[in-house]
């Protein structure tokens, strides 16, 4: 199969460098790339990997040749069998420099899978998706088994307005075997649905905060090895308390945001000295 050199890839680099020197990477992207939709299905398989389907539907107002996709990694895991259509179209993995439309390499370490892609849209929105499989995201306990995975890094450069996380078990349970949470949305719904479905939607996401979910369920439905270690009451309290904590702390950067937007004298004066009125602390 043929395929078109992507018009302008160096100059829109030049360009976007130029942008970032003056604005922060994700105000310069904001004005122009949009994320219309998220919606992953993730399915734990019985021996405790992962096979993930992400489709991403993603607006971009100017002229666009290249867009990165971004997961941070737990650390045990790894990654494989990496996939990425848009619509119909299977996109080609390439290695070096010639990033052609259609096409994709993968700049993944450690503690990312990064997925640099190339095509060409402008004021058009287009789907796409990507399947992986995991493996090192799984641990199985004697009170438990625990999955943990990002969906969505910190830096990511859009605005996210809807994100549908469907997680698939191996095997049916009762419900209050079965134990969620979602990191890194402050309004969001989480059901468990016919004891095998975990279900989350939120419908707005800051760019500034990395999504992460954790899913227990009973460790019978994985194969491998015990960790001789129980955790779920440890999981339980740890999890409560980050939620409590990062509930207030979203609180109180509202109410900062509310007094600047009041009182723009003071935000001026804040900015003449260097200091930020909402502390980056509260930055997750």
């Amino acid at each position: 199969m043929s395929t078109i050199k992507a018009p302008n890839i160096t100059s829109l680099k030049s360009t976007s460098l130029l942008i970032g020197l003056f604005i922060p990477f994700s105000q310069a992207y904001a004005s122009r790339v949009e994320t219309k939709s998220i919606n992953i299905d993730v399915y734990v398989n019985r021996d405790g990997s992962l096979d993930i389907v992400d489709n991403r539907r993603i607006f971009f107002e100017k002229e666009t040749t290249e867009f990165t996709y971004q997961v941070p990694l737990t650390p045990a895991s790894n990654i494989s069998d990496f996939i990425l259509r848009q619509d119909d179209q299977l996109y080609q993995e390439i290695d070096g420099n010639q990033e052609n439309i259609n096409s994709y390499q993968v700049l993944s370490n450690k503690n990312e899978l990064a997925v640099e892609y190339y095509f060409w849209a402008k004021d058009q929105t287009k789907k796409f998706t990507f399947n992986y499989h995991v493996n090192g995201a799984t641990s199985r306990y004697q009170d438990t088994a625990l999955v943990e995975w990002f969906f969505l890094d910190k830096n990511t450069a859009s605005i996210t307005n809807q994100i549908n996380i469907n997680f698939y078990l191996p095997d049916l349970a009762e419900s209050e075997q079965i134990q969620a949470w979602i990191r890194g949305a402050f309004d969001y719904d989480l059901n468990i649905e016919s004891g095998q479905n975990i279900h989350f939607y939120t419908n707005q996401l800051d760019p500034k905060y990395h999504l992460q979910a954790k899913v227990t369920f009973p460790s019978s439905f994985i194969l491998g090895d015990i960790i001789p270690q129980t955790i779920l009451s440890e999981l339980i309290e740890q999890e409560e308390n980050f939620q409590t904590e990062y509930t207030t702390q979203r609180q109180s950067q509202q109410v900062q945001q509310k007094k600047l937007k009041s009182f723009p004298d003071f935000q001026s004066q804040d900015s003449d000295t260097g200091n930020s009125a909402v502390s980056s602390d509260m930055m997750i």
